[in-house]
């Protein structure tokens, strides 16, 4: 670079020497001074091909589907092209909103050139959950959409779709379909097992079948997913099925965990106050309200009841 300070294939080596070594900024100054003027070793389309993997690197997801979007258009030119721009979309197209919306129309556009590759189907789909799960519109009905996965899950290995009917139990969910969401929700727990327990058990606890969702939470609870949520599941189910001393120990759990819990606190008194520990019902109630005076329980039990709280 002496001789040539624009020498293309110096530019190119040093772009390669500061890619590999993780100093992409510079890396990048490097890629964007090549202009070859020919092709063979070094073309124009290869040093494209890294930007995109540093733009995407560097949190600039719009850069680097221009970069793939002029990419494409020598695709029947270059058999790398589809290949490297897939293994790069399915690396980032879901790390931020912007990247997974490019990812679904890159996804759609790589199936038809290809429709051969399952694993295409399979980001398909999790880009679209992805988007759903984050507010999103996605443009289909909850049942719409139930369709198209059913469709595409064969194409799907049994984690990526344990993960599908989880996120599609997620949606019915939000739209308070619990028998929906526990349909789903065994259908994840039946092909992974693990953490898809506690929304199976959640749902269970929404339809009102605690003896069900109780073996379920408790092994979250106590060994999968020990957490406050778990101990709180455990602890409604036990409150449920009147089992009053199982369900204090569990909201106390569930609030040693996360002393912030407000749901499981006002459990905590409305159990003590059930089983007729009134006493130990206001201690704890006068706590919740002044813990969380904003809360929306604290303003039902100052209007019912007539002591003061």
């Amino acid at each position: 670079m002496e001789f040539n300070p624009d020498l293309p294939e110096a530019h190119y080596a040093l772009g390669r020497y500061h890619h590999r070594h993780g100093q992409y900024e510079e890396a990048l100054v490097h890629y964007d001074r090549v202009a070859f003027a020919s092709g063979g070793l070094g073309k124009p389309s290869s040093v494209a091909g890294w930007r995109v993997n540093i733009q995407f690197i560097l949190g600039d997801g719009r850069a680097a589907f221009r970069e793939i979007n002029s990419l494409i258009g020598d695709a029947d030119r270059e058999s790398w092209i589809w290949p490297w721009c897939a293994r790069q979309v399915a690396a980032f197209g879901r790390t931020l909103l912007e990247n997974a919306r490019q990812a679904v129309g890159f996804w759609q556009r790589y199936l038809r050139a290809c429709p051969e590759v399952a694993a295409a189907s399979r980001e398909l789909l999790l880009a679209k959950f992805y988007l759903r799960s984050n507010g999103e519109d996605i443009g289909k009905t909850y049942a719409e959409f139930c369709e198209e996965f059913e469709r595409q899950m064969n194409h799907l290995d049994i984690v990526d779709v344990a993960f599908a009917w989880d996120r599609l139990g997620h949606w019915a969910q939000d739209e308070e379909n619990w028998e929906e969401a526990e349909r789903c929700f065994r259908t994840a727990y039946e092909l992974a097992g693990g953490h898809y327990g506690y929304c199976l058990g959640t749902a269970l606890n929404s339809l009102g079948r605690f003896e069900d969702s109780l073996p379920l939470l408790l092994d979250q609870a106590q060994t999968i997913q020990p957490d406050a949520l778990s101990w709180f599941q455990v602890g409604l189910a036990y409150e449920k099925l009147n089992r009053v001393p199982e369900s204090i120990d569990a909201y106390k759990r569930a609030l040693a965990l996360d002393p912030d819990y407000a749901l499981a606190m006002f459990n905590l008194g409305g159990v003590y106050w059930n089983s007729g520990d009134q006493e130990q019902a206001l201690l704890i109630w006068r706590r919740a309200v002044e813990q969380f005076p904003d809360h929306e329980l604290t303003a039902r039990l100052r209007s019912e009841f007539p002591i003061p709280l």
